[in-house]
C-alpha cells in the first residue's frame, strides 16, 4: 500500500516538476513579480578562444577570479558532450548507424564505425503517437488513441494494472509494433489491428534466497525493447546492464548479452543479423546469432539519469550530479560516471551491483534487491572517496580503483521512501530524510556512527504522511542545513550540531502546492546571511526568492532554475531556460549580464558549480553537455 501511495506522490510531483522554456527576461527587485517582459541588451561574451572542445582536449582555465568587474569577458571555454541520446537506428540499407541528440544527427559508416556527417536534427513530429486518453471507471482500464500526424487512427483499451501503474506507450516502426509497457506486463500489439502479439513479463530482482529456495522480488521496468522488422527476433534492455535477445516460438529461446550500464536504446539491422545497444553512453554492436560484440562506435555520449529523466530533476531522487575541484561525477542509474573536466574524458566508472552483492552477504534480516538505482551521490572532502546513496543505504568508494569500501547509514524499512540527501564535507556528515518520515537523520561517515537527529517537521505529531522533508541543501561552511515541509508550507534553516532551528519561514498556502513544494535547489550563501529558494513550480516563472538569515525578511526575487552563489559572495549566477546564465548582484539582486552556451538546446537549463578559487563555473545542461565558463 505504501508504494502504490508512493507511485501517485511521484506522478503527481512529474507532472508539475516537468520543466519548460522560459524567457530570458528583466526581473524587477520587488517582491510582486509581473508579466515578465522581453530580454533586454546584457552584456556579451568576449571574442572565444580556440574553444570549444567538443571532442575533448586540454582545458585552459579561466586566469583570474570571476567578478562584477570582470563578466563582460566571461567565456565558454570548453565544452564537451553532444548532446543527449534521443534514437539510435540504421538507414534503410543497413550500411550507416545514425544517432539522434538533442543538438544534432550523427552517421556513422556501419563498417568501421567512423562518423562520416554530423548534420543539424530538425525536430519532426512522428508519423505515429500514441496518447493515453485517460481512465475508463467502467472498463477499469486506460485509454489509448493512436495518432497519424493530426489524425486520429484508432483507439484500444488496456487493463489497469495497480502493480504496473500508468502506462509506457512506445510505437516501433521498424516492425509497425506498439508497445505497452507496465512494469509488472510489456504488451506487444500489432500496429494496425491493435490486437496483441504476445505478452512478456517485467523485470524482477531477487531479494535474499531462503534456504528452502523461497524468495522475494522488486519489480523494475524494461529499460528498452526492439523487434526486429519481420518479427522473429526481440531484443529487451534492463537498467542492470543485461540485454537479453529472444527467439523461437512465444519468443522463449532466450541468449543474454552484458553490457557495462543501463541499456537505454535498441535497435536491429533492417536485415535483423546485427543489434545497436546503448549503454553508459556507449554504442555498440552485436551480431545475433553468435551474441558476440563485433563493434563500436567511435565517439561516446554522455548518459545518465539526469540527462534522460529531465521530470525527476531536483526531485527526492536527488540531482545524481556532483562537482569537485577537477572532477565530475554523475549518475546513470545503478553506474557513476566519473569525468575529467580538463579533458572531458572519462577517469572512473563505479558498478553499484558490487555493493549490493557484496553488502547483500552481511545484511541480516533485512534484505535487498540485487540491483538497486542509486539515487545521489557526493564526492567525500578530500576527494578520495565517493558516497552513493540507495534507498535504505549508502556505499562509499574507492575513488582510484573505483572499488567498494563498505556500508553506511542504514535506514529501517518503514522510513526509506523518497530519500533526499545531502553531504557536509568539513565535518564528513552524511544527512538523509524522505517524504514519509519527520526526521532527518546524520550519520559519522568516517566511523558510520549515528548522531543525534533533526526533527524536521510536525515536531509534536508521529503522523506518517508524504511530503514531509524535502529539498535538503548543505550551508557552504557545512553547519547549517535546510529543509522544506510541503504539509506545513515552511522553510527552515536548521544548526546541525545542535539540532537548533535558526530560521523558520512560513509560505502562505496561496503561494504554493502540496505536491509542488519547491523541487528546485536551494542555494546558501557562503556567510550564511542569504538564501535562495523556488517553492512555485510555475514553469512560465521559476520565481525564487532571496531572503535574509535569520530574521527571514525577502530581499528580492529572481528568475532561476538553479543558482549559486560565488565563493565570495557577490555574485549569484542562475540558470535561466534555453541554455541561458544570467548573473545578479547577491545583495541587491540587480542584474548584471547574461551569457548563453554556444551548443543551446531547446528547453535547456543547467545546474551551476563554482569552482573553490571562484575561477571557473560549470554548468552541466539538460540537454547533454558540461560548459566550463571563465575568464581567458
Amino acid at each position: 500500500m505504501k508504494r502504490l501511495l508512493l507511485s501517485i506522490f511521484f506522478l503527481l510531483i512529474l507532472t508539475a516538476c516537468s520543466p519548460s522554456a522560459a524567457p530570458l527576461a528583466d526581473l524587477p527587485t520587488a517582491t510582486t513579480v509581473p508579466a515578465l517582459p522581453a530580454l533586454t541588451s546584457t552584456p556579451s561574451p568576449s571574442p572565444t578562444p580556440e574553444f570549444p572542445v567538443r571532442d575533448g582536449g586540454t582545458l585552459h582555465p579561466g586566469v583570474v577570479v570571476i567578478s562584477k568587474d570582470n563578466l563582460a569577458q566571461i567565456t565558454e571555454l570548453a565544452l564537451w558532450g553532444r548532446g543527449v541520446i534521443k534514437n539510435v537506428a540504421w538507414s534503410e540499407d543497413g550500411r550507416q548507424i545514425i544517432v539522434d541528440t538533442s543538438l544534432s544527427r550523427y552517421r556513422y559508416d556501419a563498417g568501421s564505425f567512423q562518423r562520416v556527417k554530423e548534420e543539424s536534427l530538425q525536430a519532426t513530429r512522428p508519423a505515429i503517437s500514441l496518447v493515453v486518453d485517460g481512465f475508463d471507471i467502467n472498463t477499469r482500464g486506460f485509454n489509448v488513441v493512436v495518432y497519424d500526424g493530426d489524425q486520429i487512427k484508432g483507439s484500444f483499451s488496456v487493463e489497469q494494472n495497480f502493480r504496473g501503474g500508468w502506462p509506457i506507450l512506445i510505437y516501433l516502426p521498424e516492425s509497425d509494433i506498439i508497445v505497452v509497457d507496465r512494469g509488472a506486463e510489456v504488451e506487444l500489439r500489432d500496429g494496425v489491428s491493435y490486437e496483441i502479439l504476445h505478452k512478456l513479463g517485467g523485470v524482477d530482482y531477487i531479494y535474499d534466497q531462503a534456504a528452502d529456495g523461497s524468495y522475494s522480488l522488486t519489480s523494475d521496468r524494461h529499460s528498452s525493447l526492439a523487434l526486429a522488422k519481420d518479427r522473429s527476433v526481440m531484443a529487451t534492455g534492463q537498467f542492470d546492464g543485461r540485454v537479453i535477445l529472444r527467439s523461437g516460438d512465444g519468443f522463449a529461446a532466450n541468449t543474454i548479452l552484458e553490457t557495462e550500464g543501463p541499456v537505454r536504446f535498441l535497435s536491429f539491422s533492417p536485415d535483423g543479423t546485427q543489434l545497436l545497444s546503448e549503454s553508459n553512453g556507449s554504442i555498440s554492436v552485436w551480431d545475433v546469432s553468435s551474441g558476440g560484440v563485433i563493434g563500436a562506435i567511435s565517439d561516446t555520449f554522455l548518459s545518465g539519469d539526469f540527462f534522460f529523466a529531465n521530470p525527476y530533476y531536483g526531485t527526492d531522487a536527488g540531482l545524481g550530479v556532483t562537482v569537485q575541484e577537477n572532477k565530475i561525477a554523475y549518475v546513470n542509474r545503478n553506474n557513476v560516471i566519473i569525468l575529467d573536466l580538463l579533458d572531458g574524458k572519462q577517469s572512473g566508472l563505479v558498478d553499484g551491483t558490487q555493493g549490493s552483492l557484496l553488502d547483500r552477504q552481511e545484511d541480516g534480516k533485512y534484505g535487498h534487491p540485487d540491483y538497486q538505482p542509486i539515487t545521489n551521490l557526493f564526492f567525500s572532502a578530500d576527494g578520495r572517496s565517493l558516497f552513493t546513496v540507495l534507498e535504505d543505504r549508502a556505499y562509499v568508494w574507492d575513488v582510484s580503483s573505483n572499488q567498494f569500501i563498505k556500508s553506511i547509514a542504514r535506514i529501517k524499512e518503514k522510513d526509506h521512501y523518497g530519500v533526499v540527501s545531502v553531504y557536509s564535507a568539513p565535518d564528513n556528515l552524511l544527512l538523509v530524510g524522505d517524504a514519509f518520515s519527520s526526521y532527518i537523520r546524520i550519520w559519522n561517515a568516517d566511523d558510520g556512527s549515528v548522531l543525534p537527529g533533526i526533527k524536521a517537521w510536525r515536531p509534536n505529531s508521529n503522523q506518517v504522511q508524504a511530503d514531509g522533508t524535502h529539498s535538503l541543501t548543505i550551508s557552504p561552511d557545512g553547519k547549517f542545513v535546510f529543509s522544506w515541509s510541503g504539509l506545513e508550507g515552511v522553510a527552515s534553516l536548521w544548526e546541525i550540531g545542535t539540532q537548533n532551528r535558526v530560521m523558520s519561514i512560513k509560505i502562505p498556502a496561496s503561494e504554493y502546492s502540496q505536491y509542488q513544494p519547491g523541487f528546485y535547489p536551494v542555494a546558501l550563501s557562503p556567510d550564511n546571511k542569504k538564501l535562495l529558494f523556488t517553492y512555485s513550480l510555475d514553469p512560465a516563472s521559476h520565481i525564487a526568492v532571496a531572503y535574509s538569515i535569520p530574521d527571514g525578511q525577502e530581499l528580492y526575487r529572481i528568475l532561476e532554475y538553479s543558482a549559486v552563489f560565488s565563493p565570495d559572495g557577490s555574485i549569484i549566477a542562475a540558470s535561466v531556460g534555453n541554455s541561458g546564465i544570467r548573473f545578479y548582484d547577491a545583495w541587491t539582486g540587480k542584474q548584471l549580464g547574461n551569457v548563453i552556451s554556444q551548443s543551446p538546446g531547446r528547453d535547456g537549463f543547467q545546474l551551476l558549480y563554482f569552482s573553490e578559487d571562484g575561477k571557473s563555473l560549470i554548468a552541466v545542461s539538460t540537454y547533454g553537455t558540461i560548459g566550463v565558463w571563465g575568464i581567458p
